[in-house]
C-alpha cells in the first residue's frame, strides 16, 4: 500500500509512472492534456457507482474456497468464530448458534455479512503493515459487493451478540456503546460513542460519530448515505485509521485526519457539500505518521487554526480536494507546511478544479524547512490566495513550490514569500504549461529523487 500511496501522489503530481531519475521532456503532459483529463475524470466519477450488485455466495466461495457455504448456511457462524479468535474472545459455539438463530437472516444476508467479516478478520490477523493495507483494500472491495444486499434488507430490532462485541443495528435510531467492535447498521439516525480499533459499516441515516480512533490498532469506518457529523474523524496513534464517507453533506469537527507515531490516517469523502472545522493540528496533520484527507466532490468549507490543512512535522500530510468551489481558512504553519526537524517531512496540498479561496498566516501555502518538501498545486479555477510572511513557495533549507497551472489566480503575500529561498529550493509558478517548462521538470525531478532518497521503503 505504501507503494500505492506513492503511485497516487506521483499520478496527481503528473509525474510519468516510468520516469527515471532524470525527467524527459516528451513524457510531461501539456496543460491541454491535463485539463482534458480532469474533465474526463469528473464525468466518469459522477457516473461511478460504489455499490456493486453481485452474487455474494460466489464472492464468498472465491474468498474462502469453502464449498460448504454453497449448500449450507454456516458462513456467518464460521466468520463470527474467526472474528472471536482474532480478538481473543472465549466463546461457546452453542451461544453463537442461538445468536444467529435470533437474527433470522436469509442465507444471502448471512453470506454478505460473512464476506465482510472474513475480510475484516484478515486485516486483524495481518502480520505486517503491507499485509494490513492489502487486507484493507480487499475489505473495501467486499463492502462494495455486499452492500447491495444489505441496503435492500431491513432489520426491525437491533441485535447484540452474547459477548458484547458484535451488533447489527436496526433501522431505528440507535446508540452504539464503546465496547462494541464490529457494527453493521441498517439505517436510522444513530450515535456512535467514542471507541478505539473497531469496524463500522453504517448503510444509511444522519449519524453522529464521536472519536473513532486507531490507537496501536486498526479502525475501519464506512458510512454510505446520510448527512453525518464527525468528531475527531480518522485519528491514529501508532495504528491505521481508514474512514470512508460515500455521500451526504457532512460536518467534521476537531482533529480530522491526524496521525502520530508511525500512525496512518485516511479520510475519504466522495460526495457532498461538507464543512471541516477545527482548531490546531487538524485537517491532514502528521507528526511522524501519514495523513491523507481526500474530498472528491462538493462545495466545501475548511476552517482551522495552526498546523492544519496539509501540515507535517517529520511525516507525510496530503490534502486533496478534487472538484468544487471551496474555501480554506487557516493560521500559521498550514496549507502545505513541512518541517523536517531531525527526520524527514513532506506536505502536499492539491486542488484540481474550482474557484477557490485560500487564506493562511505565516509559513503557509508552500513552506518547507530542514530538508522537508512542500508543494501547493492548484490546477484549474479563478482562485484567490492570501498569506503572510514566509509563504507561497518559501524555503529555508528545504524544497517548496506553489503552482497555479492556469495562471488566473490572485496572490497577496508577505515578506520572504513567492519564491523566497535561503539555502533551499523554491518554485513560485503561475500560468504553467508543464511540457517544456524547465522549472516543472526540475521540481518533479527533485520530488522523485527526494522520495527515493528519504523514503526508500515506499518505492
Amino acid at each position: 500500500m505504501k507503494k500505492i500511496l506513492i503511485a497516487l501522489i506521483i499520478l496527481i503530481l503528473l509525474i510519468p509512472s516510468n520516469q527515471s531519475e532524470k525527467a524527459s521532456l516528451p513524457n510531461i503532459p501539456s496543460r491541454e492534456d491535463i485539463i482534458g483529463f480532469l474533465f474526463a475524470l469528473e464525468k466518469r466519477a459522477k457516473n461511478l457507482q460504489f455499490v456493486i450488485k453481485s452474487n455474494v455466495g460466489k464472492e464468498l466461495l472465491e474468498k474462502t474456497g469453502n464449498m460448504n457455504y454453497v449448500f449450507n448456511d454456516t458462513s456467518l457462524k464460521d466468520a463470527i468464530i474467526a472474528f472471536y479468535d482474532a480478538i481473543n474472545v472465549s466463546y461457546n459455539e452453542s451461544s453463537i448458534e442461538e445468536f444467529i438463530s435470533s437474527l433470522n437472516f436469509s442465507k444471502e444476508v448471512s453470506d454478505a455479512i460473512a464476506l465482510i467479516m472474513f475480510s475484516y478478520v484478515d486485516v486483524l490477523n495481518a502480520k505486517s503493515g503491507e499485509e494490513q493495507i492489502d487486507a484493507l483494500l480487499i475489505t473495501f472491495s467486499s463492502i462494495r459487493k455486499a452492500s447491495y444486499v444489505l441496503l435492500n434488507y431491513s432489520l426491525n430490532e437491533s441485535k447484540v451478540d452474547p459477548y458484547g462485541k458484535i451488533c447489527f443495528g436496526s433501522t431505528k435510531s440507535n446508540v452504539f456503546e464503546k465496547n462494541l467492535t464490529f457494527i453493521i447498521d441498517f439505517g436510522g439516525d444513530d450515535k456512535y460513542i467514542a471507541r478505539n480499533n473497531s469496524f463500522i459499516l453504517d448503510l444509511k441515516g444522519n449519524d453522529k460519530y464521536e472519536n473513532q480512533s486507531a490507537i496501536y490498532g486498526i479502525n475501519i469506518l464506512y458510512d454510505l448515505y446520510g448527512n453525518d457529523t464527525h468528531f475527531d474523524a480518522s485519528y491514529s496513534y501508532g495504528g491505521i485509521n481508514s474512514y470512508f464517507d460515500l455521500e451526504g453533506n457532512d460536518k467534521y469537527y476537531g482533529n480530522t485526519a491526524v496521525s502520530y507515531n508511525d500512525g496512518m490516517s485516511f479520510l475519504i469523502d466522495m460526495k457532498g457539500n461538507d464543512i471541516y472545522k477545527g482548531n490546531a493540528y487538524t485537517q491532514a496533520f502528521s507528526k511522524g505518521g501519514i495523513s491523507l484527507l481526500f474530498d472528491f466532490m462538493g462545495e466545501d468549507v475548511y476552517n482551522a487554526s495552526l498546523f492544519s490543512q496539509a501540515s507535517s512535522i517529520e511525516g507525510i500530510a496530503i490534502l486533496l480536494d478534487a472538484y468544487g468551489n471551496d474555501v480554506f481558512e487557516a493560521k500559521d504553519y498550514s496549507q502545505a507546511f513541512a518541517d523536517g526537524m531531525s527526520g524527514r517531512s513532506i506536505s502536499l496540498f492539491l486542488n484540481l478544479q474550482g474557484d477557490d479561496l485560500y487564506m493562511a498566516g505565516n509559513y503557509s501555502q508552500g513552506y518547507a524547512e530542514d530538508l522537508a518538501i512542500s508543494v501547493f498545486l492548484d490546477v484549474l479555477g479563478a482562485d484567490n490566495y492570501k498569506a503572510n510572511k514566509f509563504s507561497q513557495a518559501s524555503a529555508i533549507l528545504g524544497l517548496a513550490g506553489l503552482i497555479d497551472v492556469d495562471g488566473i489566480g490572485k496572490f497577496a503575500g508577505g515578506f520572504a514569500s513567492q519564491g523566497y529561498k535561503m539555502g533551499g529550493i523554491s518554485f513560485f509558478m503561475k500560468d504553467v504549461d508543464p511540457r517544456g517548462n524547465e522549472n516543472i521538470i526540475q521540481l518533479f525531478d527533485y520530488l522523485n529523487l527526494y522520495f527515493r532518497e528519504l523514503f526508500p521503503q515506499f518505492i
